[in-house]
């Protein structure tokens, strides 16, 4: 129950522009495609969002801390902007 509040309150937050951390989630899945700049994560209680597709390093990036925290099944913090993943810790 406290998930779902966190969730509207982040989309709340996020409505305003503001980037939004969410905090100790699991990345339950990853989709890539043979297209520029096109990665997504399933995270946890959020379900898919896009990688910031701002550079090729950025994906490249995300995808291998992502594909980490997916196969240990460790914690994540992401920041959502525009509904986009921007930054990414695992522990």
């Amino acid at each position: 129950m406290d998930s779902i509040r966190e969730v509207e309150k982040g989309m709340a937050e996020e409505a305003f522009g503001a980037g939004v951390w969410y905090n100790n989630k699991k990345v339950v899945g990853l989709w890539t495609i043979a297209q520029t700049r096109n990665g997504w994560a399933n995270i946890q209680d959020l379900g898919w969002k896009k990688f910031y597709n701002g550079s090729d390093s950025s994906i490249v990036a995300f995808n291998i801390i992502a594909g980490s925290a997916l196969e240990k099944q460790t914690l994540v913090n992401v920041l959502l902007e525009n509904d986009q993943i921007v930054e990414i810790y695992a522990w």
